[in-house]
This record gives C-alpha cells, structure tokens and sequence, in this order.
C-alpha cells in the first residue's frame, strides 16, 4: 500500500523508496522521479512510479537483498520477485532510471 500521512510500517513512499517493518528501504540502482517534482510530468510519472512499486511489493513473492545504507540512513537493497528485479522492471516499464551516480532532470 502507499504511505499516507501517518506512522510508516509497511508502505511504499514512491518509486524508489519503501517501508517493511519500520525499516526505510531505497531500492538500489536506480532513480525514480520525485512525488513533489519540478513539473507536472514528473509529479504524474512518480505517482504511476509509486502504484508499480506497491503492486510488485503486494502482488509478488519477493526476497530483499540488503546492502549497508545509503547517505540518509536508509537500507540500499535489491527486491527480487519471479518477474525479475523490481527496479528493473520499473526501469523496463520507463518509471525509473539506472542510478548513474547524480540525479538527472525529468523535466523537458
């Protein structure tokens, strides 16, 4: 489910970002859009960005693959479902980007 306004547990915050358990998760490798992005484009490209997420995260068996924590304390880690790796697929679906090590405009 996505994250609403109140204590985090189990949700997911957008499309790279999510909760299990009370523990923050940023999907590593890639960049997804912002939900408060710069224009209207990336705004509705995050909020479909963050639907995909949820869906994987819901409808899948998955397995999380950690990998120590990014600059903000949140675990870096892969999903892995039968359908391949989550952020691959969002990738593949045109919601994310690879991680190229700098965030990049989705703004034209």
């Amino acid at each position: 489910k996505v994250c609403g306004s109140g204590r985090r547990v189990s949700c997911v915050v957008d499309g790279d970002t999510f909760w299990i358990s009370g523990e923050k998760i940023r999907l590593e490798g890639i960049d997804a859009p912002e939900v408060n992005g710069a224009c209207a484009h990336e705004r509705r490209l995050a909020q479909r960005a963050t639907r995909r997420l949820s869906e994987i995260l819901s409808d899948e068996r998955f397995s999380l693959r950690r990998n120590g924590k990014d600059r903000y304390g949140r675990t870096l880690a892969r999903i892995d479902t039968p359908h391949g790796e989550a952020g691959a697929i969002l990738v593949r679906e045109g919601l994310a980007r690879p991680w190229r090590g700098r965030k990049k405009q989705w703004c034209a």
